[in-house]
């Protein structure tokens, strides 16, 4: 579990921290897709 703690960690790095306003649009929908697998993972782990 701590693993996917650590995953997270760096989904939310990776999405505030090259939030430019040229990649914006690409970085949302990169990040939408971190969560979702991020949730998967979350369910997947936890039966």
């Amino acid at each position: 579990l701590a693993i996917v703690g650590v995953i997270f960690l760096m989904i939310e790095t990776v999405c505030t921290g090259f939030a430019d306003e040229e990649n914006r649009e690409d970085q949302d929908s990169l990040c939408s897709i971190g969560f979702i697998i991020f949730d998967g993972l979350l369910l997947f782990t936890s039966d």
